[in-house]
């Protein structure tokens, strides 16, 4: 790349000189600016070059070149292209405004450009011009370095503004931006002292070892660290881990979750004490720490509002005051199902739930019981390892009465004895705010239950699940498709003796239906399944498994309307 500056003089005690002077005013200016630029003082060099160029009418080329040199030194290289722009306008032919214009544009790494400009300048400039050799070896020069720009892959990161950068990254999980830091230095220097890379830590991959965990956590600024899950790890490695939370100062941690590590109780109620006031989630799943720890887990985390514990076998437990708790998980792998009492005791201590999942089922008195005690609940499940609590707290920290009270999420996947009378109580008192209702696990209904869900208006029903059921009649079923079909979005009726062509012809014009599953429905046809498919206009996905009266035909014509991965359809061989 060229180096061209501006030649420096002295000022002189000639009298000539000082007569050209007089008949030139913008001389004055100018080699006090030659001399600012010797003595790299750019800005002040900029400043005598600018007044020269004022005072001097003829446009002066030589005095744009100065300032366009001052610019470039003193880095501002947008003015500077700007002035060698303006020198090219005015004498296309000379080669100045060239090499000034290719060497700026160069320097902003955009050798399309430079290319462009010293394209145009062989053009323009006479081969008699003494610099027109250099106007030659720098296109050269440019034709190389361009040709390498567009070898190497652009680094977004270097070209893209960095809030731009961030929020890229933060829409990754931290095991992908984990792997991110080996794309490059660059991208490990970035990644390292970007903040939210460690604000939500999270170590359940199986593959990373004690060693990375370790290394990672030397790199960790605690007051960013907002989230902290650790997933399968012995004692010692998750005491390390515990011991790193505190050397490292994490004190504003609001998730912290423990899944299949064995914890030391007493090293977790020392870390809580220091860093708890802020938890509003915590997750203790297969840790070892006793359900009678609980009351004094909870007191070191006064911000608490979800608590998931998941273990093998419950213990008692008794708490002495209410809780601040919105949501709460207690599942237990054993066959041992908790006491009653310590049940009663700790819902009842739990005025404020909003969400309550349990599992196993406690059938009737405990429903009766969660809904009498806590008056704002709105979701309801008897399920094993139910997860998804863990995201922005600003959803129920507040306490405000929910613009829609009621249930709106009732749901018994796995085996429940839960009575129709029970049920039924629900669905009249609640149906105006139910979403979900899924009743795959209830295996004690009888047509009861559909047949008072057909009857009354559940406005908000998006999402309902029958299963493995004789009782329900075709007549209810057919009712409760016809009068919700404007809501629901998800229909499924898996092993439902009664389901025929006429209960899936009740969703026709069923305008949100997304999802449906009719497998081991042995009473639906292809015919039945054509009329709803050419009905309904928004379904994605249909699940056919096992359905022996239909047709291949109908089966083929499922999948040009919803594509080969809309629909599901395999049978079992035995």
């Amino acid at each position: 790349m060229q180096k061209r500056s501006t030649p420096t003089s002295k000022p002189t005690s000639d009298p000539q000189a000082k007569r050209q002077t007089q008949n030139h005013p913008w001389m004055e200016p100018f080699e006090l600016g030659r001399k600012a630029f010797a003595e790299a003082k750019y800005k002040d060099a900029i400043h005598h070059f600018s007044d020269a160029i004022t005072m001097n009418s003829n446009n002066n080329i030589t005095l744009i070149d100065c300032r366009a040199a001052a610019y470039e030194k003193d880095g501002n290289l947008v003015n500077g292209l700007e002035d060698a722009l303006t020198m090219i306008k005015a004498s296309p032919t000379q080669s100045k405004g060239y090499l000034r214009a290719g060497k700026l544009f160069s320097l902003q790494n955009r050798y399309d450009k430079a290319l462009a400009i010293y394209n145009r300048a062989m053009e323009k400039v006479t081969k008699n011009d003494p610099r027109y050799s250099q106007l030659s070896e720098m296109r050269k020069t440019v034709i190389q370095q361009h040709k390498k720009q567009k070898q190497t892959p652009i680094d977004f990161i270097q070209v893209l503004p960095f809030d731009i950068v961030a929020h890229i990254f933060e829409l990754l999980s931290f095991e992908r931006r984990v792997q991110c830091m080996a794309v490059s230095k660059a991208w490990r220097a970035l990644l390292k002292d970007w903040s939210g890379m460690w604000r939500e830590i999270d170590f359940s991959s199986p593959k990373m070892s004690a060693y990375a965990m370790k290394q990672y956590m030397s790199y960790v600024k605690g007051r960013y660290v907002r989230k902290f899950t650790l997933t399968g790890k012995n004692r010692n490695q998750t005491n390390k881990m515990i011991q790193s939370l505190i050397d490292r100062d994490c004190h504003y941690i609001e998730r912290l979750g423990f899944i299949e590590c064995e914890v030391q109780l007493d090293l977790f109620l020392r870390t809580l004490r220091l860093m708890g006031r802020h938890v509003y989630y915590l997750q203790l799943t297969d840790t070892g720490i006793p359900f009678s720890a609980l009351p004094d887990i909870l007191k070191t985390t006064p911000t608490i509002r979800r608590l998931v514990y998941q273990d093998e076998t419950p213990t008692e437990l008794t708490l002495d005051q209410s809780l601040p708790l919105t949501h709460l998980e207690l599942s237990f792998t054993s066959a041992k199902r908790m006491d009653y009492a310590t049940l009663q005791n700790m819902i009842k201590n739990c005025p404020d739930l909003t969400h309550l999942s349990l599992y196993p089922t406690y059938g009737d008195p405990v429903i009766t019981l969660a809904l009498q005690s806590c008056p704002n609940l709105t979701s309801l499940r008897y399920q094993q390892y139910h997860i998804g609590w863990d995201d922005d707290p600003s959803n129920d920290i507040k306490k405000t009465t929910p613009k829609q009270r009621g249930i709106s999420e009732l749901v018994f996947p796995t085996f429940c004895e839960i009575s129709d009378d029970t049920l039924i109580s629900i669905i009249e008192t609640h149906h105006n705010s139910l979403k979900i209702l899924d009743l795959r696990g209830c295996v004690r209904l009888s047509t009861r239950t559909t047949d008072q869900l057909s009857n009354v208006d559940a406005p908000r029903l998006r999402e309902i699940f029958l299963e493995n059921s004789a009782e329900f009649s075709e007549s209810s079923l057919c009712g409760i498709m016809q009068h919700h079909k404007g809501s629901l979005e998800v229909v499924h009726l898996q092993s439902v003796v009664s389901v025929t062509n006429a209960v899936v012809g009740s969703l026709t014009g069923a305008t949100a239906l997304k999802k449906l599953n009719i497998s081991n429905c042995s009473k639906v046809t292809g015919t039945g399944l054509r009329q709803l498919l050419d009905s309904v206009e928004g379904l994605q996905h249909l699940v056919l498994n096992n359905c022996n009266n239909i047709n291949n035909d109908a089966v083929n014509y499922a999948r040009d309307k919803l594509g080969r991965r809309g629909v599901e359809c395999r049978y079992a061989t035995y």
